[in-house]
């Protein structure tokens, strides 16, 4: 029957080669030993976009096709500061984000919110954007650390800017050990 199959999917910016390389050999350097926090790996390194959520193959159809035609001019992002979500009393999900690129990215988010409710019937997202790479969930508060913080401070100095050009299609599949993705090409 139509409309049973279903998949869970996202469109993000996914970081270039180089820039996941250098994001990944900080993290596990100087960020890993200072903490039992499970960070993403670098195969789930993105800055989401919109959140599909989860869609049958009739709405990817349609999600891919309105991506194809989607047209935008390059821009720079950059990553050079940490944060949390939702607050430092109870962290839960702590973040990577930058100056550049952040109107861009709110821009292309506005407009797929709009574009993919009125062509696939996926909801709006009512919450405001806030352009963030995760680095990791925190489950637990005993978790939380200080230092790891305080070392993230260093990400300025990384050089972590790139050109975005394009965005993702992606799929999510769930396991117990972490999320995996795989693009969908459009």
């Amino acid at each position: 029957m139509p409309g049973l199959i279903r998949i869970r999917a996202f469109v993000s910016v996914n970081l270039p080669d180089e820039i996941a390389d250098r994001l990944e050999g900080f993290l596990s350097s100087r960020v890993k030993p200072l903490s039992e926090m499970r960070l993403v790996t670098r195969d789930q390194f993105h800055i989401t976009l919109k959140f599909l959520g989860e869609i049958s193959l009739e709405q990817v159809v349609l999600v891919r096709k309105s991506l194809s035609e989607m047209k935008f001019d390059p821009f720079e992002i950059d990553l050079t500061h940490a944060g949390v979500f939702p607050n430092f009393r109870n962290p839960k999900v702590l973040w990577l984000a930058g100056e550049r690129g952040v109107s861009e990215l709110t821009n292309l988010s506005r407009i797929m919110n709009e574009k993919f409710s009125q062509i696939a019937a996926i909801p709006k997202d009512d919450r405001r954007f806030k352009a963030h790479l995760t680095l990791a969930r925190i489950p637990y508060p005993e978790l939380w650390n200080e230092r790891v913080f305080a070392r993230l401070a260093e990400v300025s100095k990384l050089g972590l800017t790139w050109r975005c050009s394009r965005v993702s299609f992606m799929r999510s599949v769930l396991t117990r050990e972490k999320a995996i993705y795989t693009e969908i090409r459009y």
